[in-house]
């Protein structure tokens, strides 16, 4: 059975963004997708994607899982409603972003 995860992007501590859940179970044929309360979502996949897309994706977007196995890091970042971007890509905040880990 197929299921859609949503991965809320927020803020810690330290003003780097954050996903949650941190680091999602899914498998192959799932549906995923990143939201905010801050503003629109980038994510950026530096070494490929468990959805067959490289580079930057709208985290609004709905992506199918392609991948059949793996744990895929990425780095994303939040425009905020005052227009200002937060997260990656940024000096500031390296850390920002999380892990999908695909289930065989």
């Amino acid at each position: 059975m197929r299921k859609t995860h949503t991965i809320t992007i927020t803020f810690d501590e330290h003003c780097t963004l954050v996903a949650f859940p941190r680091k999602p179970r899914l498998r192959k044929g799932d549906i995923i997708r990143w939201d905010s309360p801050h503003g629109p979502v980038r994510i950026n996949f530096p070494n490929g994607s468990p959805f067959g897309a490289s580079g930057e994706v709208a985290g609004s977007a709905r992506h199918r899982v392609t991948a059949y196995g793996g744990t895929f890091r990425y780095g994303c970042g939040v425009t905020v409603t005052s227009g200002k971007h937060i997260g990656w890509p940024g000096e500031a905040a390296p850390g920002s972003g999380g892990e999908v880990v695909i289930e065989q």
